[in-house]
């Protein structure tokens, strides 16, 4: 009777060891067949078969998805990619493996960025080149700034995304939008002012405002005064960066643009006999360009000129006659007015 229950009892254990031993072979099995598709895709890389090495790799990828073998094809496909000057594919094995394999997303985040930093480098009016790209890997700045986009959603924090922000801003820039690039460079100072890049983020913007207003016909006060600002802030802000030099060749350039303005319309109304609005752009001079002031004598005397009117004209408001109700100030007299009345 006992024997008769224990009966199903050892049939159920044999039935589960039985089971074990099937998925154990059958574990055994796919790591034996994974690990020699693997062994043969290397061989074809060592014997100069890329493009059949990267179908291979590729297939495992797919067929053992987020297993050691999948993120170790994966790595390959990524290799194999950049040997054969496909980014885009490079850049979404690097995906792959940041948003589907644990333990690979710093590694992979971080050489996504290289290989975007790499394609920037090709890009016109792009100064942060690490290598140069050969014309058949080029791919279009829109796609460059969508695989930035891309980096900034999946690791918003991490250290490669922050940085992203910042070449996000650089790529726009190199699409032609200069203003939204500006703005990102303002964000990216605001949330990151400690940041390495911080520096090159306010040089940016400054370079921006200086461009637009170099890219205007005629003088442009209201863009050559937003130029100035921002080098003016930038070079105060960061007197130690290596894009100081930059920043006050620009300045300089903007000021003495201003210079000319200044002088010109000073000569033009001096011209015209209007001594009044001449003095006006005289004492403007004399107040920002000090020193170009003192080399210049026929440009001092006009600023001396000024100077000495506008304070005979400070004096005069202060003289009244008698209180007779005929006083009248000495000042400059309006057009209404007539001497003797």
């Amino acid at each position: 009777m006992k024997l008769r229950n224990a009966l199903p009892l050892l049939a159920a254990h044999f039935l589960w060891a039985s089971c074990a031993d099937g998925q154990q072979t059958s574990a055994d099995r796919n790591a034996e067949i994974a690990e020699s598709a693997l062994r043969r895709a290397e061989a074809l890389i060592h014997s100069g078969d890329f493009v059949d090495a990267l179908e291979r790799y590729t297939g495992i990828a797919k067929r053992y998805p987020q297993t050691d073998w999948s993120a170790a094809a994966l790595w390959q496909v990524y290799r194999l990619q950049v040997r054969l000057g496909n980014p885009e594919g490079a850049f979404e094995a690097l995906d792959r493996l940041a948003t589907q394999q644990s333990g690979h997303f710093e590694q992979a985040q971080t050489l996504q960025l290289e290989l975007v930093r790499r394609l920037m480098g090709d890009m016109e009016g792009e100064r942060r080149s690490l290598e140069e790209i050969h014309p058949a890997k080029r791919v279009k700045p829109a796609t460059v700034t969508e695989m930035l986009k891309r980096i900034i959603q999946i690791g918003p924090f991490s250290e490669a995304g922050i940085q992203s922000a910042f070449y996000l801003a650089l790529a726009l820039e190199a699409e032609g939008k200069g203003e939204e690039a500006a703005k990102l460079h303002e964000e990216f100072l605001d949330r990151y002012p400690a940041h390495e890049l911080a520096d090159d983020a306010a040089y940016q913007v400054a370079y921006i405002r200086y461009k637009r207003w170099k890219g205007m016909r005629g003088e442009s006060p209201r863009y050559r005064e937003a130029a100035a600002v921002a080098l003016a802030y930038f070079m105060a802000r960061y007197p130690e960066s290596a894009k100081a030099s930059q920043a006050q060749s620009c300045l300089s350039d903007v000021k003495a643009s201003e210079y000319r303005e200044l002088k010109n319309l000073a000569l033009y109304y001096a011209k015209l006999g209007n001594e009044e609005a001449a003095q006006v752009y005289y004492l403007e001079i004399g107040g920002k360009f000090p020193e170009i002031v003192q080399r210049d004598p026929d440009l001092r005397e006009g600023v001396k000129a000024a100077v000495e009117a506008r304070s005979a004209g400070a004096r005069g408001s202060d003289v009244t006659d008698s209180d007779d109700g005929d006083a009248r100030s000495v000042g400059p007299i309006r057009q209404d007015e007539k001497p003797g009345r």
